[in-house]
């Protein structure tokens, strides 16, 4: 899925049709890692178009504690959207960790929110096969095979692929069409950014979004100052990923920025992955809470 939105001032083409005539492009897939704390399971799967299928399931070995991580050190196994970030591999990991990890982060800009606390949480293999046999045996991290991990990990994109953690993890949550408003917000989002419609643009963040060190004003100030700066920019959105959990959502897609200067001087040009974390407030309006943005692309 591909999004684009420009504002040009001497063309036949609108903005509007440009954004529509977009929505054509196919993504590639993605591995994706769920985990069913319910069900002990851990399932290798991909994110292609409409959604998540998952291709492979695995016994997970988790957290000693039942329930959702809330501080250091209390043997519980996180639930929500994480990243896996880096491969550990013999001699920078430790033995009872088996042949490969994969740490993730937690905690998330949403887990830091709520004053969450805790660290090192990976998903990982182990050097006691008598581990897999239970249920609950970990510190907090996901646990499964020395086989299993090398089986799964190959399809990996690190910083990318997201380990999805579900307390109890249901079908529908892995469609697209589980919340279609999603998707309509975003679009409109997007399709503001594009236009420098900054009303429309900032109604979709939540009171308390922080940025830089700015809070909301603070923000809306930054975006005024650079709409003022450049004459035209232009936003694509290609990738674009709606990765659902009940606590929050997290949006991601390849990001292409743009701007020019009065007469056409290019100004700026941003390539990379923008995150986003998403909470519906007391009015059940979708909100921005945190976004993150990286130089990673994929191919």
């Amino acid at each position: 899925m591909h999004f684009l939105v420009t504002i040009r001032f001497a063309t036949v083409i609108t903005p509007l049709l440009l954004f529509a005539s977009s929505l054509s492009h196919a993504r590639a897939p993605l591995a994706v890692v769920l985990v069913d704390k319910k069900a002990n399971a851990t399932h290798l799967a991909k994110y292609d178009d409409g959604g998540i299928t998952i291709e492979k399931t695995y016994h997970a070995t988790l957290g000693k504690v039942v329930g959702d991580k809330q501080i250091t050190d209390d043997k519980k196994t996180p639930e929500g959207v994480y990243f896996l970030l880096s491969k550990r591999t013999p001699p920078h990991l430790q033995k009872k960790f088996g042949v490969m990890g994969f740490p993730v982060d937690y905690p998330n800009p949403v887990d830091r929110r709520e004053g969450k606390t805790g660290f090192g949480i990976m998903l990982h293999a182990t050097d006691d096969p008598a581990r897999l046999t239970k249920n609950y045996d970990s510190d907090g991290c996901v646990v499964v095979d020395n086989h299993e991990i090398n089986e799964m990990s190959r399809g990996f994109t690190l910083g990318l692929s997201p380990m999805i953690i579900f307390d109890e993890m249901k079908p529908e949550y892995l469609k697209e069409t589980y919340k279609p408003e999603l998707k309509t917000f975003f679009e409109a989002w997007v399709k503001a950014w594009g236009e420098k419609d900054l009303d429309k643009y900032m109604s979709g963040y939540h009171p308390t979004f922080q940025f830089n060190g700015m809070d909301i004003k603070g923000y809306r100030a930054y975006k005024m100052s650079l709409n003022k700066k450049y004459e035209r920019i232009a936003v694509a959105a290609k990738n674009v990923r709606i990765y659902n959990h009940p606590k929050y959502t997290v949006i991601t897609f390849g990001q292409d920025y743009r701007s020019w200067f009065k007469g056409g001087r290019q100004a700026f040009q941003s390539l990379g992955t923008k995150v986003i974390y998403v909470k519906e407030d007391l009015q059940g309006h979708f909100r921005i809470v945190h976004e993150d943005f990286n130089h990673l692309q994929e191919n």
